[in-house]
């Protein structure tokens, strides 16, 4: 919708099996999914696909995950902000521009997750994707107690579906519809009901 903000979480692989990559698309204002990417595409041809939607989404603020140092997804977030999304982009160092990407860890994933099943229990966020709900009604906790998807099913929207989430807190405070370019934490107000 022209004028509308919106913001995009992401979460690669990489290959022909096993999971796939996912990009959900959030209304910043209402919280509603309005679009996503789902599949296995190349990795240069996913960056692209993802820069092609970040800009058709009005430059929607993009929460990709970086899993790791030796993770192939480095790949596609280090392109995004060579095809120009960079300033768009959630760093880990904003004042240094270093680091682009939400690093899931032992600790940030949990917390993440944890968010998600608050904002869907509060109805803060709205999917609209029938394989989102099939595979957060699949998450539980394994054996050992960590939140994953259950024996033979995917993730792959669930971890998309938490970065979007983060990234409505995170993404830049508007100013007559301007995206300022340096990141700030974001004040609780009626569009982060699962913050207060």
């Amino acid at each position: 919708m022209v004028g509308n903000h919106y913001v995009m979480g992401i979460d690669t692989a990489w290959g022909k099996t096993g999971s796939y990559s996912c990009a959900i698309v959030l209304d910043r204002r209402t919280g509603a999914q309005v679009a996503e990417l789902h599949g296995r595409p190349d990795l240069d041809e996913l960056a692209q696909i993802l820069y092609d939607m970040h800009v058709e989404y009005n430059r929607a603020y993009l929460m990709p995950e970086w899993a790791g140092d030796e993770d192939e997804g480095q790949y596609v977030v280090k392109k995004l902000v060579e095809l120009g999304a960079g300033p768009w982009m959630y760093y880990r160092d904003p004042d240094k521009r270093q680091q682009p990407g939400f690093v899931t860890s032992g600790t940030t994933r949990p917390y993440i997750l944890a968010l998600l099943e608050v904002a869907v229990r509060k109805k803060a966020i709205v999917p609209q994707c029938r394989d989102w709900v099939l595979e957060m009604m699949s998450f539980v906790r394994d054996e050992k107690g960590r939140p994953a998807a259950a024996e033979g099913m995917q993730d792959d929207h669930v971890l998309a579906g938490a970065l979007a989430l983060r990234a409505l807190d995170e993404a830049p405070m508007l100013d007559n519809e301007v995206v300022k370019v340096t990141h700030t934490w974001r004040k609780k107000d009626e569009r982060s009901e699962y913050a207060r």
